[in-house]
């Protein structure tokens, strides 16, 4: 909990971060088993699975409409910590299968580079006399339209695993693969000052460190 940074806001606990930061050899006993609980028995709190959803409004446009706003869930810190520890177990065998011109999310490749790399490409161009061209996709709501089924295992219709995604592409192993899955289920958010829950089975929302 130390390693978290302060700042970060939190979603539906009680417990503000100063307090895990501050207390922490006091509180990390009592969470500890709750993690690994949650790691073998392959089913995370579901507290862990949603946040509070907030709206910050982007650089540019009317923050009065919802098109000019970003949403963020406001997750809950322990579930983002142990997200965090699933998440650097899964990165080394994504970024591993992942391919040269890839940038985002990739260790010494940020998307800095590929701005430096369809320049480099485009100069060379001019330099070499041919013809070049570049195609931008925008990929709208990329978060909110994720196929989950794509990535992790989810149980389909007929009770059966879908074997063909991501995660076992890689050759993630079972364990590790069906509890990132697990995850997915069941997955909600709340809007503050609202007391209805959503719960969603498309996508997933920027501010777990697994979604980003």
């Amino acid at each position: 909990r130390r390693h978290t940074r302060y700042g970060t806001v939190t979603g539906v606990q009680t417990c503000d971060l100063p307090i895990f930061k501050s207390f922490a050899d006091v509180l990390a006993p009592i969470f500890h088993p709750l993690m690994v609980k949650s790691a073998l028995r392959i089913s995370e709190p579901l507290q862990w699975r949603g946040g509070v959803l907030s709206h910050f409004p982007k650089a540019k446009g009317n923050p009065t409409k919802c098109d000019d706003n970003r949403e963020i869930v406001l997750a809950d810190v322990t579930g983002k910590a142990y997200h965090k520890c699933r998440r650097s177990r899964l990165k080394p065998l994504l970024e591993a299968s992942a391919r040269e011109t890839q940038m985002g999310g990739i260790a010494r490749r940020s998307t800095d580079f590929g701005s430096h790399y369809v320049r480099t490409a485009i100069e060379l161009g001019r330099i070499s006399g041919q013809s070049t061209a570049c195609l931008f996709i925008d990929i709208v709501s990329a978060f909110y339209n994720l196929a989950r089924a794509h990535v992790v295992p989810i149980p389909q219709g007929d009770g059966c695993l879908l074997s063909d995604c991501i995660l076992t592409q890689n050759n993630v192993g079972p364990h590790l693969a069906a509890s990132a899955a697990a995850a997915t289920l069941h997955t909600w958010f709340a809007i503050q000052a609202s007391p209805v829950l959503t719960e969603y089975d498309k996508g997933v929302l920027p501010g777990d460190p697994e979604a980003d």
